[in-house]
């Protein structure tokens, strides 16, 4: 009797490759998207604009007057967005660096705690984060005498800094790990001391290695960042909603106003995403690719 096909799952190394050809596959979509991308953009914006207003009433003003209106509070809404990304993944990438380096400890408690505290942060939801830092977080601190309040989106950024944390330390401990052991030997035989071989040797050697997923990993911090508005932080998609409720009864407003949220960040993203292309190229020296084999 013929042996039915058993399902095997890939192994890491394989995962690892497919999800790196997706990535490459994305990115190399992206930097392909040119001006006429955009102008189709804004032509669904242009008919989404048009197929609400023409279920308005007439003494309701234009669906574009009325989100041009409020653009001004989205941009500020984005830039809130943009810099707590940015923030984030600065501080996250400082300490996940810190962390992984930790995994890799010859001290024993040294290791297991950073272990620890990796898997926490890694395998905790970044929403469940937030929550937490917003409730435990003072409200203000005492130092030296003078009150100090602690803004929510301060709050907000070290919630989303702790999920980078967690998965640039990762990222640090594969990719030492994956470091040939010659290298570590080589070292040695020069003299270096075991941090001193990880400092000058492995992680130099590593970095390119690195860049591509923390620059990468950057784009989905500031994506994320909408969750803030969750513990009251006017980033770009509170700021619509809070349109939305002040233009109350014009449920033709939905679709454009999301959609205008949507433009904002694809164009915020592709532009980071452009930029990141640029400094990874500039750093690791490698060609654009343009196709995935």
């Amino acid at each position: 009797e013929p042996v039915s096909a058993v399902w095997m799952p890939p192994s890491p190394r394989e995962f690892a490759d497919r999800l790196r050809k997706a990535e490459l596959q994305l990115g190399d979509w992206l930097a392909a998207m040119g001006p006429r991308h955009f102008l189709g953009m804004a032509l669904v914006w242009t008919l989404a604009c048009g197929t609400a207003r023409a279920r308005a009433d007439a003494a309701d003003a234009g669906i574009a007057a009325t989100i041009l209106k409020y653009l001004p509070d989205l941009i500020d809404g984005m830039a809130m967005n943009i810099v707590i990304g940015v923030l984030a993944t600065l501080i996250g990438t400082v300490t996940g660096v810190m962390l992984g380096i930790g995994q890799l400890a010859s001290f024993q408690p040294v290791r297991k705690l950073s272990f620890l505290t990796t898997q926490i942060f890694r395998n905790t939801p970044t929403m469940v984060l937030l929550f937490y830092v917003a409730t435990l977080a003072p409200d203000q601190i005492g130092l030296f005498g003078i009150e100090i309040a602690i803004p929510g989106w301060l709050k907000a950024t070290l919630a989303v800094s702790l999920s980078s944390m967690s998965n640039t330390s990762e990222v640090v401990r594969g990719t030492v790990q994956a470091t040939p052991h010659g290298q570590w030997d080589g070292a040695y035989a020069l003299g270096f001391s075991r941090r001193q071989a990880l400092w000058r040797v492995i992680l130099p050697q590593g970095l390119p290695i690195m860049i591509p997923p923390l620059l990468s990993y950057f784009i989905v911090i500031v994506m994320a960042t909408t969750l803030a508005s969750v513990v009251g932080v006017s980033e770009v998609l509170a700021t619509a909603r809070f349109a939305l409720s002040i233009e109350e009864g014009r449920d033709e407003l939905l679709a454009p106003m999301y959609l205008t949220v949507l433009l904002m960040f694809f164009v915020s993203t592709y532009a980071m995403t452009q930029g990141v292309g640029f400094l990874q190229r500039q750093l690791i020296g490698q060609q654009p690719r343009r196709a995935v084999a």
